[in-house]
């Protein structure tokens, strides 16, 4: 019984332990001042290339080196032209003029994925957060919906409540049988002594 309950725990662990770290998912809102900025749900952002689609003119670039990662890990939010914190490395000056019609945005995070967004400049609005296929939302909505999700939507939130119930359900069933199975087996040959009479 004891094994089986530590493999259902075990079980439901795997399949939890993945969803207790924020998504890494990325959108693009603009400061006041309508300055770009690359916002990440965790702080997995390693580097940022913007560029203006007409032309592929670089805009602005910067990166963490692999040993600043070690140390701060990735930024959450990256405002073009402003190094997020110690440790980052500019590659290319802020050229906002002319201003892009359309931007194209590299995004690398820490565990080496890349995203591009492609947005145009008039798609950007201050407290709106951007991310292609989605309608824009507040940064509110961004931090408070997108991000604290988890990344998992309420049929995966489902499918694993059902699974921990069934591997529960299971180790119960298993655990009563081998109880019964030993409370079934003959005492062995020299077993405990007879109590007294």
């Amino acid at each position: 019984m004891r094994v089986a309950g530590l493999l259902a725990v075990a079980l439901a662990s795997a399949a939890l332990l993945p969803a207790c770290s924020p998504p890494d998912v990325t959108g693009i809102t603009l400061t006041d001042e309508r300055v770009p900025v690359v916002d990440n749900c965790g702080a997995f952002i390693t580097r940022v290339q913007a560029a203006d689609a007409a032309g592929h003119r670089p805009v602005w670039s910067a990166h963490i080196p692999a040993e600043g990662l070690n140390d701060h890990g990735g930024a959450g939010l990256v405002e073009l032209g402003r190094l997020p914190e110690d440790g980052w490395v500019e590659d290319r000056p802020l050229a906002l003029a002319p201003r892009p019609a359309t931007w194209v945005f590299t995004v690398e995070t820490e565990d080496g994925e890349h995203d591009t967004i492609r947005v145009a400049d008039d798609a950007l609005e201050p407290g709106m957060i951007y991310r292609p296929g989605h309608d824009p939302v507040s940064v509110d909505e961004f931090d408070n919906g997108t991000c604290l999700s988890l990344g998992i939507t309420w049929p995966t939130w489902v499918a694993l409540a059902v699974g921990a119930g069934s591997c529960l359900a299971v180790a119960s069933v298993v655990g009563r049988r081998l109880l019964r199975r030993q409370a079934a087996r003959p005492a062995p040959p020299g077993g405990p002594p007879a109590a007294p009479a």
